[in-house]
């Protein structure tokens, strides 16, 4: 299920993180998949999650972005390794920021008191 204010998150994610032109589809990406794990997490459907998280919830895409970019001010520099004996720079493809996004945890410790908050025991 979709996040209900998905698009004035993303709003505020562009507004807060200047991204480049092709990086939209990333932070959207980031969006959903922190969506997804605060969904989880708290144990309420994506539709009912509350607006008193949104702002949580546009850090973690932020943290989600910038660790899988490695940048500065939304820079997308898309390296992967840098050796500076004899010079080699390597670059992630697209494919591969996804795949570095998939495998990282939205939820650290610095939200999880947040959360905390809003959890929702489950029974299942």
């Amino acid at each position: 299920m979709e996040h209900p204010r998905k698009v004035d998150l993303l709003a505020k994610i562009k507004a807060l993180y200047p991204l480049k032109e092709g990086q939209e589809g990333l932070a959207s990406f980031a969006l959903d998949k922190v969506t997804d794990a605060v969904s989880a997490y708290c144990n309420i459907d994506a539709a009912d999650i509350p607006a008193e998280l949104d702002n949580g919830i546009i850090g973690m895409a932020i943290q989600e972005i910038d660790s899988c970019l490695w940048s500065e001010n939304g820079a997308d520099s898309g390296v992967q390794s840098i050796t500076e004996g004899d010079v080699s720079v390597s670059f992630k493809s697209q494919a591969e920021l996804y795949q570095a996004l998939q495998e990282s945890n939205p939820i650290t410790d610095n939200y999880i008191s947040l959360l905390n908050s809003y959890r929702v025991l489950s029974y299942d």
